[in-house]
């Protein structure tokens, strides 16, 4: 690509961003558009950019492809695909069984009372032949996109149950986006995804119920 089209893209995307700075698939196109032209130092600063946006307003830690693209920048050598398979992922969540999982949710119910900090549990639907076989693999993709405390369990054969502490609706809809695209990316499997923001107001308790 010229110069001219490089610096296009870029502010296609940028201007995208104006209004979902959130879009994670925005920061890594500009990312690589910037990598691309070896505009390495630029590509650094989106990396950091969102990286301490991602951490800041969600305590989340950049995703799987966007270190990987951060590894390319500094190394400049192997492709895309290399660099993702290479790269470790994160494992954050806390991987557990259902009665576990069902125990952890209602001792964060009670503490979000006492916090009034919002729980947000997410049930992560898979779609497509052969789910059930992989269901190990998907597991950790989703584990590799959360925070250490967040919390995850196979459900059944074809669901995923997530607990996130601390999460409104921006930062549930961001998490939940990241899922859907990672999993998506590594299989003919579609997603759906529905959650429950858990939140105590002024009035008393609130639940707010939305699908993805």
């Amino acid at each position: 690509a010229t110069t001219g089209d490089v610096s296009e893209a870029v502010r296609v995307c940028r201007n995208a961003l104006r209004r979902d700075p959130y879009r994670e698939d925005l920061h890594y196109a500009i990312m690589g558009h910037l990598l691309d032209a070896g505009r390495h130092n630029e590509a650094t600063t989106q990396y950091h950019t969102y990286a301490r946006m991602m951490k800041d307003e969600f305590g989340l830690e950049p995703s799987h492809e966007a270190r990987a693209l951060y590894s390319m920048i500094q190394h400049n050598g192997p492709s895309l695909s290399a660099a993702v398979d290479d790269e470790e992922a994160s494992g954050g969540a806390f991987v557990c069984h259902r009665e576990l999982f069902e125990s952890i949710c209602h001792v964060e119910r009670r503490r979000r009372d006492r916090s009034r900090q919002p729980v947000t549990m997410m049930m992560v639907s898979l779609i497509g032949r052969g789910v059930s076989e992989h269901a190990c693999r998907y597991l950790s993709i989703v584990a590799s996109s959360l925070r250490k405390g967040d919390v995850i369990s196979q459900w059944d054969a074809d669901k995923i149950a997530i607990c996130l502490w601390g999460t409104e609706e921006t930062g549930a809809k961001v998490v939940g986006r990241r899922i859907k695209n990672s999993i998506e990316k590594a299989g003919r499997t579609r997603v759906s995804i529905d959650y429950e923001i858990l939140k105590v107001e002024a009035k008393g308790f609130m639940g707010e119920r939305e699908s993805m």
